[in-house]
């Protein structure tokens, strides 16, 4: 081979490999194009399951919160009555209550109706975010979760 011919398939070489490597761009390209909305479908329905699990386990958790307390705090009365009295006990439970599970401040609810949400901003906000989170690691991969 003479350096003309050399030169001749190098050339060539090169223009192959760009034409190879500009259609595997397209290609890319493509698939990008046509899962883009597969995956916007697939996270907004996973965004969909999460929020509503994890509202459940929001609210199951509160309940359960309250549960354990007032357990502990029966406990501590049927061991030691002397230390804490009735009273105490009541004002310790309610106000444990109050301030997980809330009270209902909304115009047409009774003076003693309870709500779900005691700190409405802060929990919802915790709720979006943690679904969101959420809705992301099912959708990226869902064999994880």
């Amino acid at each position: 081979m003479t350096e003309d011919t050399k030169i001749e398939m190098k050339d060539k070489i090169d223009w192959l490999g760009l034409f190879v490597n500009g259609l595997v761009y397209l290609i890319k390209g493509l698939i990008f194009l046509v899962s883009t909305p597969i995956f916007l479908g697939m996270w907004l329905l996973n965004f969909l399951k999460s929020i509503l699990g994890t509202v459940i386990m929001w609210c199951l958790g509160k309940f359960v919160m309250v549960l354990i307390f007032g357990g502990v705090l029966t406990l501590i009365s049927y061991i030691n009555e002397s230390w804490l009295s009735q009273e105490k006990i009541d004002t310790l439970a309610e106000g444990f209550s109050y301030h997980i599970l809330g009270k209902a401040s909304y115009s047409g609810y009774p003076l003693d109706a309870w709500g779900m949400f005691s700190y409405p901003t802060i929990e919802i906000t915790l709720i979006i975010i943690l679904a969101v989170v959420t809705a992301t690691m099912m959708t990226i991969d869902p064999d994880r979760i």
